[in-house]
């Protein structure tokens, strides 16, 4: 059983925030310890695009010979442009997938060499610093289903990780609460995973992570600002 131990120090947050954030592109003073918390865990979730656009190109290719073969034949510009641009949204989000599986699988590797599962970790890093959080908030901030959940917590309880508490004026629903010796083990491993994340950055230049950044926050208001109606 690991002893109880100290919350993360505040100079282990300052020191993710100083390497994580370039300074002048997003503002470091305005992450609190729950936001990194939400960053690393956020940035660690697989997708299921990778294969699926994989796919769709292959059906997407098929399709434009067809349509190609059935329509008249294009002018010169025409051929051009679609050479060189060929369904240039697709080449994106898989390049986004591609980088999302990529990260995950290199985040879920240390994971497991702390010998936690990739889920075991969301579930600790997202309760550390917290006097706990309802079930179903705890699912939809790790992307867990409600009965995977379940499962996840009956294993950390286990452990003595993870405790069940019922909140006041609400019998019908549980809490999930760390432990003491979880608390000692969130604040272990959660500093040790956002420095081993930290080195796949290393030698960026002083630019490319802020226009990285950048690019992603447009890609994202994208997603969020377009209507979803056809």
């Amino acid at each position: 059983m690991i002893a109880a131990g100290p919350r993360v120090p505040s100079s282990d947050i300052e020191a993710v925030r100083k390497t994580r954030v370039n300074p002048g592109a997003l503002p470091p003073a305005s992450l609190s310890d729950s936001r990194i918390q939400q960053i690393v865990l956020s940035s660690r979730h697989c997708s299921i695009y990778d294969c699926q656009i994989s796919n769709d190109m292959g059906h997407a290719k098929m399709a434009k010979k067809s349509a190609e073969g059935a329509a008249p034949k294009p002018g010169p510009g025409d051929v051009a442009n679609r050479e060189k641009n060929p369904e240039q949204f697709i080449l994106v989000l898989r390049a986004l997938a591609e980088a999302y599986h990529a990260f995950s699988g290199y985040s879920a590797r240390h994971i497991r060499q702390m010998n936690l599962t990739p889920a075991q970790f969301d579930i600790i890093a997202t309760l550390g610093n917290t006097p706990g959080v309802p079930f179903n908030q705890l699912a939809r901030k790790t992307l867990i289903t409600k009965g995977t959940l379940t499962g996840i917590i009956d294993r950390l309880e286990a452990k003595g990780l993870v405790r069940r508490e019922v909140p006041v004026g609400d019998r019908r629903s549980f809490r999930a609460v760390l432990t003491a010796a979880g608390e000692a083990l969130f604040a272990e491993v959660f500093p040790v995973h956002v420095a081993y994340l930290r080195r796949a950055f290393a030698g960026a230049k002083p630019g490319e992570m802020e226009q990285v950044a950048r690019l992603l926050r447009q890609l994202q208001s994208r997603f969020r600002d377009t209507p979803e109606s056809l």
